[in-house]
């Protein structure tokens, strides 16, 4: 029980460190930073299951954004925040001018179909066609508590389609 009540605390005093994996379609803007922070406080909707910006009764939110790698027209981010809030990670990236791919929520982007990809792609006749990735590209890929603590999560399998997809498409 002391363990659990100190790991409450911690969590709460943000001890904690939350890393998440993202795609985001390369714009002039996201080609200049390479490294930034938004802080834009948030609250919840009171009616969707969704966050949004609210400096009057938003709570305090604070994400680092690093980029890691690029594929041709597209860019590999990291977000890094305190607590385990991906709407947060969303959002932010979002606002920032980085949106999330596949995320219809916040960025309204549309589903991560390979017609949206690839040019000569021909559908199978009389089968519709399912998203490369579900929701948004985005994964929680590491969780860190100091220095005892270090989680690393394995790629999705999914994840790891998508972006092998994206290469082949930006080399070709």
């Amino acid at each position: 029980r002391e363990q659990g009540d100190a790991l409450r605390s911690a969590y709460g005093s943000s001890a904690f460190e939350f890393s998440f994996i993202f795609l985001t379609q390369a714009t002039r803007d996201s080609r200049k930073e390479t490294s930034f922070e938004c802080d834009l406080p948030i609250s919840r909707h009171r009616t969707q299951n969704r966050i949004l910006v609210s400096h009057t009764t938003g709570k305090r939110a604070l994400t680092r954004f690093d980029k890691i790698g690029n594929m041709g027209r597209y860019e590999l981010w990291m977000a890094k925040t305190d607590f385990i809030r991906r709407h947060q990670i969303l959002l932010h990236a979002a606002e920032s001018g980085i949106p999330v791919l596949g995320d219809k929520k916040y960025a309204g982007e549309k589903p991560l179909l390979l017609s949206r990809f690839k040019r000569d792609y021909r559908p199978k006749q009389d089968l519709e066609e399912r998203p490369l990735y579900d929701g948004p590209a985005c994964y929680l890929s590491r969780i860190q508590f100091g220095a005892h603590v270090d989680l690393t999560s394995p790629e999705p399998p999914k994840w790891k389609g998508l972006v092998n997809q994206l290469v082949r498409l930006s080399a070709g």
